[in-house]
């Protein structure tokens, strides 16, 4: 018996695993490490997670309390529960597994006598010198690629920091991040377009046409800063403005983001790792907008749990 818990900076979600099957799920979508933790003082941060942990999974623990556990996510971040060093690009499963930390018994607290392993994430250095780092994404892509019987794939994984990740011959090489998802959510609750979304309700179901007028304006080749105005201003001044502020919002976003990876990865063929709903549909609006082809989509649960498994 395995737990496996993938704990990121916006959600929580957690496997009860028997001979290499899930046989129970927990899932909090408050449980991000941003929202709950990042502010506690250092020295009560680690009691905080062992908490909230215990809080989630208690049932679990009690009924198997030999079962290891294995985290990915942000959680062994900066401000996470401890913070792992990074393993360094390429990097595969090897990697990932020699790097494991394992969490201190001074940083238990309350899941005393529990063997925890949390995942090392992984850091590159790209040639122009920039720096990049993710947590949890060199799971969820090498679990996708493994899925997929993929030694060679591009994957695409929208979320809060959208990642792109390069896998060559099982190893991840390189990646991107883009703040799409992160500008959406900060920009929805503040300031002018703040405002006007929440004047303008989203309706239940995102409007697809709204959204590709958001895509048509991105293809433009505008300015982000300049288009995203656009959203304040076509409902004061256009007769006839999108139905869907949120989804045009998306679209803009969205399609600069595509424009841009397309210049680093020029339409190489790439897996997109999201969940069923609007955001997968909205990026596979974006690909084929841009005549990109998709080889496949992973949900997020096969690509954690497949990548977790990998590693103990």
């Amino acid at each position: 018996m395995e737990i496996y818990v993938d704990w990121g900076s916006s959600n929580f979600r957690a496997f009860l695993v028997d001979g290499g099957k899930a046989i129970d799920r927990r899932g909090a979508a408050g449980g991000g490490t941003l929202k709950n933790f990042s502010a506690a003082a250092p020295e009560k941060r680690s009691e905080a997670y062992a908490a909230f942990f215990v809080e989630q999974l208690g049932d679990w623990l009690t009924a198997h309390p030999a079962a290891p556990v294995y985290i990915c996510g942000a959680v062994g971040g900066r401000e996470g529960w401890v913070e792992t060093a990074y393993s360094v690009t390429p990097a595969g499963f090897a990697e990932i597994r020699r790097n494991l930390h394992k969490i201190a018994p001074e940083k238990l607290h309350a899941a005393a006598n529990r063997n925890i392993y949390i995942a090392s994430g992984c850091t590159t250095l790209m040639k122009d010198g920039r720096h990049d780092v993710i947590r949890s994404e060199e799971v969820k892509s090498l679990g996708a690629a493994k899925h997929l019987g993929l030694g060679d794939a591009l994957l695409c994984i929208p979320g809060t920091h959208c990642k792109w990740v390069e896998i060559k011959s099982g190893k991840i090489t390189g990646f991107e991040t883009a703040l799409t998802g992160e500008v959406f959510n900060l920009l929805s609750e503040n300031g002018g377009i703040g405002a006007i979304l929440k004047a303008n309700p989203a309706p239940p179901v995102p409007d697809a046409a709204s959204f590709d007028a958001g895509l048509a304006l991105a293809a433009c080749g505008f300015d982000l800063l300049t288009d995203l105005w656009q959203v304040r201003s076509q409902k004061l001044r256009d007769p006839s403005p999108p139905q869907d502020l949120a989804a045009y919002f998306s679209g803009i976003l969205i399609g600069h983001e595509l424009r841009q990876m397309e210049k680093f990865y020029h339409r190489a063929p790439a897996v997109l790792l999201a969940d069923a709903g609007a955001k997968r549909d909205f990026y596979m609006r974006g690909f084929a907008s841009l005549q990109w082809p998709v080889l496949a989509t992973v949900d997020s649960e096969t690509a954690v749990f497949t990548g977790l498994a990998a590693l103990k």
